[in-house]
Formats: C-alpha cells, sequence, structure tokens
C-alpha cells in the first residue's frame, strides 16, 4: 500500500473542517469539499480553518488547507485517502457523485 499523502475530506460541516484542520496540521496535503461554495467562502476568506487544538500541546489559530472547493473532482483526482464525513443519508449522494472519479487505488 502506498503511503497516504493527500487526503480528500468531503463535507465542511463541524467534523469535515475539524478533520481538515487537524490533518494538516499534521502535515497532510488535505482538499476540502462542499457542495456548495458559500459554505466554504468563510474560510476561503479567511485563508483556513480557525482551530483549537488542546491535546497534545498544538497552539491554537489560523490552519491553512491546500485547497477547497466545491468541484468534487478537483477534491478526489490524485488523492490518496477519501473521507466522507457527512450524514449518513448523503452516502448515496456522494457515491454517485464519486463513482466516476475513483481509482482502484483509492481509498475510501
Amino acid at each position: 500500500m502506498a503511503e497516504i499523502r493527500k487526503i480528500a475530506v468531503l463535507g465542511a460541516g463541524h467534523g469535515g473542517t475539524a478533520a481538515a484542520a487537524d490533518l494538516s496540521r499534521r502535515g497532510f496535503e488535505v482538499r476540502l469539499f462542499a457542495r456548495r461554495p458559500d459554505t466554504l467562502a468563510p474560510y476561503i476568506a479567511a485563508g483556513g480553518i480557525e482551530a483549537s487544538f488542546h491535546m497534545g500541546g498544538i497552539e491554537d489559530g489560523l490552519v491553512p488547507v491546500a485547497s477547497m472547493t466545491s468541484d468534487a473532482a478537483e477534491a478526489v483526482v490524485g488523492a490518496d485517502l477519501i473521507m466522507l464525513v457527512v450524514p449518513s443519508p448523503a452516502h448515496g449522494d456522494c457515491a454517485r457523485l464519486l463513482a466516476p472519479l475513483l481509482k482502484p487505488e483509492q481509498i475510501v
């Protein structure tokens, strides 16, 4: 199995933004996806996600994210790992969105 370096996080709610910030802080190339551009607009305007890390001595502050997009292909193509951080009723929509984009070596 190849090393995981590029991670697509699908879902920009509380869980998705927390995951994107944490993974970015850990050195992964993160691509945060939201269906609606207006969901990402505040993060794009700020230049990242304002996050609080209270474990492990990590500082609070703005965490830059490599890519924040409402284009699924931009988020997923070339990603080593794709994380669905969406409510379970959205899994079917995500599957239909991802089906034409996925490659066999990608982990979902």
